[in-house]
């Protein structure tokens, strides 16, 4: 006996010694880092622990928190012994109505009451009413009115008629302003009845739900322990969803010779269920969404091509008259005083890191990102790229040129593909799409047209005749392409053209002159590289022959 109270001392002495103490800490968000899918956010939190075991719990974080992501380090003389992730389900707090609807609530009351006085006035008048009936009757009934009627003394009979008669008379004036008062009591009660209606009817228009569910809470548990009491901070992690960024770029040019200001731009959004207030953000071009893994090559067959016959459904029904007819496939805010002072620049206070497997932009700014799901801009960084331009005519499609500037040292600026805004002389032009995996030591934008030089093509001639001995037929085509510069300097342009490619081989297509800088047979494409002088002109033909068989149809498309 003394032995099993012994362990159940012991037992009940080991839990209260073991029972770590829970507190509940607050926790602030430090700094961002947005991926492209996903972010990670930072928090720390200050604690003072006592000696031995405690618990620390960190709530209120965001929903869509990943558990397996959660990361705790802490400073100070403590050692942390566990961490877990909870969530903790709150049962809703009691919530006070709205204001229009407590004003609401105490008509509605005001109204059942006065119904329910109405009520009880109405019995009292309902209840004289009967008592006056049942005072008329027992006055007709009574036997000395009775036996009065049948006397045969003249005086005896006429006092007790005249008794009578003023007896009903005071009833029935007593009876009429009874029925007058419960009239009038019915239609204050009707009136109040409707008003009642209407007010019930409105509140129920009013959307009010109060919360029912329980509200899961995010929490990170963190079991400390220590020899003796202090403070110290935690700090801890964790990734989450809902939160993305993607670049988009301003490339600016002043004009011909002039270099090019690209500036690049991030576009981040968030419904994390956390505001980011004021906070450090670090962009990375990391993509935690993606597999981590080395993929795996199948192996790679090479088999025969087998057709496959597959009857339309109304060739199935007739089947019988055609097996022939089937489908075949193949599996397919300052004073004034400053006002001369250069604003600062967000990119001023950005810096790069390039890791091993990916590029982060560290932004040493506060920025406010609310959990709204919006695209907010952010500035990375400006850089100024050397460039040249071009232009490009394409007469046979566009009678004006086309400018394109080609850019160089880009290829430090860490780019990821995106959309930028293309700006020439201070005018916007256009938007394109900036893809550097596609690019190689030269990027080149278009820079919008340019009415300054423009270019006209007309057709000089088209000859066509029999070949009799070779039974094939022939036409010659010649082309003039004019060029005209109204620029006071000289511009350097590429002028573009074609001819027509043979789509079957009894049709031959050669170029007979024009003397193109480039010429390629497997496009027909044409190419010059001219020089116009200002305020000048400049023209050339091309001649091309076509070839084909005289019994057949030519069709240039």
């Amino acid at each position: 006996m003394r032995i099993s109270f012994f362990a159940l001392f012991l037992l009940h002495f080991s839990a209260a010694v073991l029972a770590a103490e829970e507190l509940v800490v607050p926790s602030k968000i430090e700094k961002v880092t947005v991926f492209l899918n996903r972010a990670q956010v930072f928090r720390t939190s200050s604690i003072a622990f006592p000696s031995g075991q405690v618990e620390f719990v960190m709530e209120e974080l965001s929903p869509f928190l990943d558990p397996s992501s959660i990361q705790v380090k802490g400073r100070g003389n403590f050692i942390i012994l566990d961490v877990v992730h909870q969530v903790d389900y709150r049962q809703p707090e009691p919530t006070r109505e709205p204001e229009e609807i407590q004003r609401l609530n105490r008509k509605i009351r005001t109204c059942e009451d006065s119904i329910r006085i109405m009520g009880y006035s109405l019995e009292l008048v309902q209840n004289r009413r009967q008592a006056l009936a049942q005072e008329k009757n027992v006055l007709l009934t009574n036997p000395i009115i009775t036996n009065v009627r049948g006397s045969d003394t003249l005086p005896v009979l006429r006092d007790a008629l005249l008794f009578l008669r003023g007896k009903l008379e005071n009833i029935h004036i007593a009876m009429t302003e009874a029925h007058q008062e419960e009239d009038q009591l019915n239609a204050m009660r009707a009136k109040i009845q409707d008003r009642f209606n209407s007010l019930v009817q409105y509140r129920s228009t009013l959307i009010y739900a109060p919360d029912q569910q329980p509200r899961p809470v995010q929490q990170v548990r963190v079991t400390v322990y220590s020899k003796q009491a202090g403070s110290g901070k935690l700090e801890f992690n964790y990734t989450v969803g809902g939160a993305s960024w993607n670049p988009a770029y301003d490339i600016r040019s002043a004009g011909p010779e002039k270099p090019v200001q690209l500036t690049y731009k991030a576009l981040v959004r968030q419904q994390t269920g956390e505001d980011w207030d004021g906070i450090p953000l670090t962009l990375s071009t990391h993509d935690p969404s993606l597999m981590q893994e080395k993929p795996v090559l199948p192996i790679w067959y090479a088999t025969y091509f087998q057709e496959v016959q597959i009857l339309a459904p109304a060739m199935q029904m007739e089947s019988d008259k055609s097996r022939a007819e089937s489908l075949s496939y193949a599996g397919a805010y300052s004073d004034d005083s400053n006002l001369d002072i250069a604003a600062q620049m967000a990119v001023d206070y950005t810096s790069l890191a390039q890791t091993f497997a990916n590029v982060e932009f560290t932004i040493d700014l506060g920025y406010e990102i609310p959990s709204d799901g919006l695209d907010h801009l952010i500035l990375v960084q400006e850089k100024e790229l050397a460039a040249t331009y071009r232009h490009f005519l394409i007469p046979k499609l566009e009678s004006e040129s086309f400018i394109q500037a080609r850019i160089t040292g880009w290829e430090d600026l860490n780019l990821i593909p995106g959309m930028a805004s293309l700006f020439y002389d201070g005018t916007f032009i256009g938007r394109a799409h900036v893809d550097p995996r596609v690019f190689g030591d030269t990027l080149n934008l278009p820079m919008g047209r340019d009415r300054m030089v423009y270019a006209e093509r007309k057709r000089l001639g088209s000859d066509e005749k029999n070949k009799v001995l070779s039974g094939e037929r022939s036409r010659t085509e010649k082309w003039t392409i004019e060029v005209r510069n109204n620029y006071p300097k000289a511009i350097d342009i590429v002028v573009q053209d074609q001819i027509p490619v043979a789509g079957d081989p009894t049709i031959k297509i050669a170029l007979i002159d024009g003397n193109p800088d480039r010429y390629s047979d497997a496009d027909g494409m044409l190419e010059w590289d001219i020089t116009v002088n200002p305020g000048t002109r400049k023209n050339w033909t091309f001649t091309y022959e076509v070839q084909w068989d005289k019994n057949r149809q030519l069709v240039l498309r």
